[in-house]
């Protein structure tokens, strides 16, 4: 990569970083510098993985290092490529399959206040609303999938599982808005994707979904990342959720979205809002979102940036007042 130095750090291709760790003797070398903690020498090494042979273990030892393994005098200790290995089996991510069928948790539908219900598996929890139909029209009242790996549902109740998962999502999420993958760290590719049938003649929207997209809103977020194989959609707020209004309108209102007390109340911030497309080609949307009866507009361009915001207090607030201000 030009202006980076790489140290003298070696890189792989996919093909040979399978072939490298296809091992169960080098997964358990990884495995244990990873639980050990710290460095370990070649003797203790070998006697916590259980080869006897040293020249046998020493040709796996090496098959990994520069790579997973680095060796430092004569002790070796985890890359950061050999922690993330390490961290995927001890999560679960690569060797358990966990299943919850739908669950009635402590949860109410951000839309109509109904109980929600929730199923795990293939390391996502998804969620749906008893009575509505939901955020997304592909499955009857979808609110929405959350992903959350197998270690995530250890010493939890189903309902602790939820909450973690929603934490888990809404980190990830946080990274996506600042255009960051949050699976490698690379810079994402976000774009608008425009329902160009939403609220057009002869459309039906019954429930609020649009039988063409089977959303509730006409623009939504696209992002994919170049490095990894993350990618997603998910509805456009997520671009600016990181905006200080966006922010401040939770906080003023007693809302956290990384542990909040009601995930209904974040969410219904966060996606119960309207949405008023101003242009379509560039496209130019402006969003408003409620809480507690103050109103936060947010307008935004098609480079997703925030052009515009306005805040209106509650008219029943003493302290009311019109606030706006337009980002340069």
């Amino acid at each position: 990569m030009p202006g980076v130095d790489t140290g003298g750090y070696t890189t792989l291709a996919p093909e040979e970083a399978f072939a490298v760790v296809g091992d169960e003797t080098r997964i358990g070398i990884l495995q244990a510098l990873g639980e050990a903690g710290e460095r370990l020498p070649f003797t203790d090494l070998r006697e916590r993985v259980g080869v006897r042979d040293p020249g046998r273990f020493n040709y796996h030892l090496n098959r990994l290092t520069d790579h997973f393994v680095r060796k430092t005098d004569e002790y070796y200790e985890l890359t950061r490529a050999g922690e993330r290995i390490v961290e995927a089996v001890l999560a679960g991510t690569v060797t358990s399959a966990p299943v919850v069928d739908r669950t009635t948790v402590d949860q109410s539908c951000y839309f109509c206040g109904a109980p929600v219900e929730v199923r795990y598996y293939q390391e996502r929890l998804e969620r749906y609303c008893t009575e509505c139909p939901g955020m997304w029209g592909s499955q009857e009242g979808k609110l929405g999938r959350l992903s959350l790996p197998p270690a995530g549902l250890q010493g939890r109740s189903v309902d602790e599982a939820a909450r973690a998962a929603f934490t888990w999502q809404v980190l990830s999420m946080y990274a996506v808005g600042a255009g960051i993958c949050p699976r490698c760290s690379a810079p994402l590719e976000r774009e608008v994707d425009l329902c160009m049938s939403h609220d057009a003649p002869g459309i039906d929207t019954a429930d609020g979904l649009c039988e063409e997209c089977g959303v509730r809103h006409a623009a939504r977020l696209v992002f994919r990342c170049p490095s990894c194989i993350f990618e997603g959609r998910g509805t456009l707020p997520i671009a600016f959720n990181s905006h200080p209004a966006m922010l401040a309108i939770l906080a003023n209102h007693g809302h956290s979205p990384i542990a909040p007390t009601s995930i209904a109340d974040v969410q219904r911030v966060h996606s119960d809002y309207e949405e008023e497309i101003l242009s379509r080609e560039p496209f130019v949307g402006r969003f408003t979102f409620t809480a507690d009866g103050d109103t936060l507009t947010v307008t935004v361009n098609d480079d997703l940036e925030v052009v515009e915001t306005g805040l209106t207090r509650g008219r029943d607030d003493p302290d009311s007042e019109v606030a706006s201000e337009r980002d340069n």
